[in-house]
């Protein structure tokens, strides 16, 4: 899959920058409560692209294995309402669901590949909400960026 180039033709708009982000308390808190309904509150700032393993000074976040929330507006140009517009991730490790205005758009599994999605139907021209739910859970049905080794089931919940 070829990265984007903006031309006579194509417009691009980078959405990397600072995002919302929120830390699941308990598995799969975010689904239950759905997060991707409304803005997201109580959250941190967080570069996008990043690791947030290595961002924070925090514990707790450094160490979490589990799920993540990002969440940033963008705006629609009133000229691209007739054009084809397409969502593109360089990466998310290593499962991400995508939701646009509360919508779910796609899901993805597989943390070192590109992928992307239409956003006709989803958007509007204006303000939009893009929220993005990150798992890192490596299991045996995800690309392994190492050696996957059994490990006490409270440390790495399934």
């Amino acid at each position: 899959m070829l990265f984007p180039i903006e031309n006579e033709i194509r417009q691009v708009k980078n959405l990397s920058g600072i995002w919302k982000f929120r830390k699941e308390e308990r598995l799969r808190q975010g689904f239950d409560e759905t997060w991707y309904a409304q803005p997201l509150t109580d959250f941190i700032e967080m570069p996008v692209p990043a690791s947030y393993n290595d961002i924070t000074t925090d514990k707790s976040l450094r160490d979490h294995v589990g799920w993540v929330w990002y969440e940033r507006e963008f705006a629609i140009p009133r000229d691209w309402c007739n054009q084809r517009m397409v969502l593109r991730f360089g990466s998310v490790t290593h499962h991400a669901v995508v939701y646009v205005n509360g919508k779910e758009v796609t899901a993805h599994k597989g943390g070192f590949l590109p992928f992307e999605v239409e956003l006709n139907g989803y958007v509007t021209v204006g303000s939009n909400r893009l929220t993005v739910a990150v798992s890192n859970i490596l299991d045996h049905t995800c690309i392994p960026f190492g050696i996957i080794k059994d490990a006490d089931p409270a440390y790495f919940p399934a």
